[in-house]
């Protein structure tokens, strides 16, 4: 990115930040024989960050059988990865939520955004990929760079608009000829600036881009197809936007013409992704639509 625009998006003033725990909490869940304890003791210091952990486990989203009172039992009950995914979550639905531009209906992204974390989560299993947590937080912010750009550049963004309008272009091409970057580089700066896991920020960065060519078995377990892919958290991002696309969720984006999405062509024939995901009594697309209701559920708790 040009230095100039990092250093609007740094001026930001609402630009989403980890706090000093957070970071730190987010740091000890990567190492190895950290103890609920030592991780619990972090995140107490920061009182929001702790009652929102105790307000999540508590939810009948996870339905334990008794009040979860401290936050190293928590840590304990649900795992550090989903400690991980609750603290990542929590900072990217504050954010959004204090968003507001004539630019984006911003319920309909959030709306979207949650959609695409819950596909993500499904297809991260579908496909044997192991952290579906991971897949689902980094689907869920993988457009948030639309917000810091419309938010660094109000009036370039509508020049990104209207050349959608006029020359008919994807938004990240619309993007590029007005920022010389897209939402997808800005995203993919903002996970490196909250030092994510390099394999996030990656898929949130070039989720648009041209992937690399893949050979898949004729026959194959679909469970087996994500240790045959070069990045296959970036397919997974791809597809959840992919399939929001495809049901009619992206509406917000006004693209008469789609964008590029990282997906190797054998997956959606080998898998026949199309006809699972627009068949009513498709079992996927079931799935999806019920990871959906529980995400908005988990996040309205």
């Amino acid at each position: 990115m040009k230095s100039d625009l990092v250093l609007r998006l740094s001026r930001i003033q609402q630009l989403p930040s980890v706090s000093p725990v957070a970071a730190k909490a987010l740091e000890m869940i990567e190492l190895p024989n950290v103890t609920a304890g030592q991780l619990g003791a972090i995140i107490e210091q920061d009182q929001t960050l702790a009652a929102r952990l105790l307000q999540v486990a508590n939810s009948p989203f996870y339905g334990f059988p008794r009040q979860i009172s401290t936050i190293e039992l928590a840590i304990v009950l649900l795992g550090f990865d989903t400690i991980k995914e609750i603290i990542l979550t929590f900072l990217i639905q504050r954010f959004v939520s204090r968003f507001s531009s004539s630019l984006l209906d911003t319920y309909q992204f959030w709306q979207y955004s949650v959609f695409c974390g819950a596909a993500a989560r499904v297809f991260a299993r579908y496909l044997g990929y192991r952290v579906a947590g991971e897949a689902f937080v980094t689907a869920l912010m993988h457009d948030i760079g639309i917000l810091l750009l419309i938010s660094a550049s109000p009036a370039e963004y509508q020049r990104v608009r209207s050349l959608q309008k006029i020359r008919l272009l994807p938004l990240p091409d619309a993007e590029f000829a007005v920022f010389e970057t897209t939402h997808a580089e800005v995203g993919g700066w903002l996970a490196q600036r909250w030092n994510l896991p390099e394999t996030l920020a990656t898929a949130i960065e070039q989720h648009h881009h041209y992937p690399k060519p893949v050979e898949l078995p004729p026959v194959i377990a679909p469970n087996q197809i994500a240790h045959q892919l070069d990045q296959p958290l970036t397919v997974i991002t791809a597809l959840a936007e992919w399939a929001a696309a495809k049901l009619d969720r992206k509406q917000w984006a006004a693209e008469v013409r789609h964008p590029a999405l990282y997906i190797p062509d054998p997956l959606l024939t080998v898998l026949d992704l199309e006809h699972q995901l627009t068949s009513e009594e498709s079992t996927l697309r079931q799935e999806i639509q019920q990871e959906y209701e529980k995400a908005l559920a988990f996040l309205h708790t």
